[in-house]
């Protein structure tokens, strides 16, 4: 049974001040934004499908910005399961090593990440970084057919410099 399925991507941005940290910071302020979401496509019933963080064509890309030397909570709030407005769910996983962080957008420099907890890194440049997501649906045997989506939030906390 082939069951379609897209999991979309949903941003938001908490921005915690450290007293005197925004003050003395001299760049851009945190910003994030989504440039594709996770996408499974289409599903087998009973058979797990991963995308990668490293499969361009189907994890989520999600670029941020700060400033160089500027230390940053990552943390997201991944949904257990799919589901699709005529009832129905999909279970997801994100395991220890489906989020990588990349300063410059390449693959040479990504640097993986659980993304089930709150992660600190201390940006190394000034201008846009890089966020990519991959997960694991498990689609049971007889799933309904239709359309399944949810909602992954990422959360950016200003550590200070």
């Amino acid at each position: 049974m082939r069951l379609g399925s897209l999991l979309t991507l949903s941003i938001t941005m908490l921005t915690i001040a450290v007293p005197g940290a925004l003050s003395a910071q001299q760049g851009p302020p945190l910003a994030v934004q989504g440039q594709q979401d996770l996408s499974f496509g289409e599903l087998l019933g009973g058979l797990a499908t991963r995308v990668s963080p490293n499969d361009a064509g189907r994890n989520a890309q999600l670029r941020i910005r700060g400033a160089r030397d500027q230390t940053i909570e990552i943390s997201f709030d991944l949904p257990a399961e799919m589901s699709r407005p005529e009832g129905g769910s999909i279970p997801l996983l994100f395991g220890a090593a489906d989020a990588q962080f990349s300063a410059s957008g390449g693959t040479g420099d990504r640097i993986p990440f659980d993304p089930n907890t709150p992660w600190t890194i201390t940006l190394t440049q000034q201008g846009w970084s890089w966020i990519f997501l991959g997960g694991t649906v498990q689609p049971p045997p007889q799933a309904p057919l239709g359309t399944y989506s949810a909602t992954i939030t990422l959360t950016l906390s200003d550590l200070g410099s």
